[in-house]
């Protein structure tokens, strides 16, 4: 999911599917200046993923590796136009 910092309400709009799937993988842009713009907090859509039971990871596409988020840190650190590529999933890969 890549939408110009509207990730977070299509997120809200999901809630239910996001909640009740045991078998979601998805990848989803985080650009927390898109966020801000569309008037979203970026800390808060991780926050909220996770609240639904749901893993949040950063995905290196150069190495193919995950790391998990940690959510204060991950949105200061990303400046102007800088992004990461998320993996949100239930767990169950």
């Amino acid at each position: 999911m890549d939408i110009q910092g509207a990730e977070a309400q299509v997120l809200e709009g999901m809630k239910r599917i996001l909640r009740d799937r045991r078998d979601l993988t998805m990848f989803m842009e985080f650009w927390p200046k898109g966020l801000r713009e569309a008037g979203a907090v970026p800390e808060k859509v991780i926050e909220d993923l996770k609240a639904l039971g749901l893993k949040v990871e950063v995905f290196y596409q150069r190495t193919g590796t995950l790391r998990a988020v940690d959510d204060a840190v991950l949105a200061k650190s990303l400046v102007g136009n800088q992004y990461l590529n998320l993996l949100v999933s239930s767990g169950k890969r």
